[in-house]
């Protein structure tokens, strides 16, 4: 019942913020998401013996978020700072920098993985028809999620990679896919069918496989770091990057598929 109603709530919030929400308020709201899951991020990482800068990389995610805001005109300018300031807050720390490599190089995979992937969603927001297109990557990942959930535990059979998540499995992965189809489907009918039905098609294809590998990535850092959970903050339902791996490698793609192949 927590899970239920857990979800339930998640749902309204999501359904009022996007569709009256602001730009601004979208990325007020991409923020704050980044942010819980990177301290989830850094958290996992520190359970199998590696560290970073959670506080100088929020900082910077932060920054990094409102480059995009700023439909990405300061990017370069984020990638020099960023670097400078990583490289001296390593050799701040540790005069032997080698020792301080590795802190730089995992809080750079951290800021990437969560701030340089969720922040899409600020452009993908900026785009024509943004909040349907939202709709729409919602849609592919959550019904991908429930069919593959549905699918393994009814037919699952063969594993998928067991070394990284033994649960997994091929007749999963496969539910999964059918699930990304049927949410273009149910999108295009619904509430896009200013987007032709063939688009809604092969990005759903290709952001159900992508979400896929974002779903095992994370999957790999819980495994790593010995937890079933990134987190539990979210009751019944685990940590935030439990509930946006898919999304994390998803945004990205749906973004350059519709910004160079449809619009």
């Amino acid at each position: 019942m927590t899970r239920v109603l857990s979800g339930i709530s998640l749902i309204a919030v999501f359904l009022g913020i996007v569709n009256y929400g602001s730009h601004t308020l979208i990325a007020i709201v991409v923020a704050a998401v980044m942010l819980l899951g990177l301290w989830e991020y850094f958290g996992l990482i520190k359970n199998f013996g590696l560290e970073g800068y959670p506080l100088t990389a929020s900082v910077l995610s932060l920054l990094l978020v409102a480059c995009f805001y700023y439909e990405g005109t300061l990017a370069l300018e984020w990638m020099a700072l960023g670097l400078i300031t990583l490289f001296f807050r390593c050799i701040w720390e540790h005069p032997d920098i080698s020792k301080g490599f590795q802190k730089v190089a995992f809080s750079l995979f951290g800021i990437v993985y969560l701030a340089g992937m969720l922040a899409f969603f600020i452009p993908i927001h900026a785009l024509p028809h943004g909040k349907l297109l939202i709709f729409l990557l919602f849609l592919i990942i959550w019904l991908g999620d429930t069919l593959a959930l549905v699918f393994g535990k009814t037919l699952g059979r063969t594993p998928f990679f067991p070394s990284i998540s033994p649960k997994k499995t091929w007749e999963g992965a496969v539910g999964g896919l059918a699930g990304s189809l049927l949410g273009g489907v149910v999108s295009h009918f619904l509430f896009l069918n200013e987007i032709s039905l063939n688009h809604c098609l092969i990005v759903a294809l290709i952001c159900g496989m992508i979400g896929q590998l974002g779903d095992m990535a994370e999957s790999i850092l819980k495994r790593n770091a010995g937890v079933k959970d990134s987190g539990s903050v979210i009751p019944g339902h685990g940590g935030v990057l439990d509930r946006i791996d898919s999304l994390l490698f998803s945004a990205p793609v749906f973004y350059g598929y519709f910004k160079f192949a449809v619009f």
